[in-house]
């Protein structure tokens, strides 16, 4: 299967909203989750957003010399 920057942008969105959650249960609006598990969840989507933005990029860079 070939990768494109559809995959990319699906993974920054559900990384955006893992973030949220933990950031949301981290600071006590709403409590889901353990003051840990909130930490992890936050932290995880935050890296999931800057890894896929990177690799978007990237891939939006890529097809930009391919098309050219």
């Amino acid at each position: 299967m070939k990768k494109n920057g559809f995959y990319n942008v699906v993974a920054m969105v559900s990384s955006f909203f893992l973030f949220c959650t933990g950031l949301i249960s981290l600071f006590g609006w709403m409590v889901l989750f353990s003051t840990t598990l909130s930490a992890i969840f936050a932290v995880t989507g935050f890296f999931g957003v800057l890894t896929n933005s990177w690799q978007l990029k990237k891939y939006m860079k890529q097809s930009r010399l391919y098309n050219s």
